[in-house]
């Protein structure tokens, strides 16, 4: 889905970067 700036903060952990 269409990732937003606040949703970054708590994606962080669950994606590879």
């Amino acid at each position: 889905y269409p990732i937003q700036a606040g949703d970054a903060i708590w994606m962080a952990p669950f994606v590879p970067q």
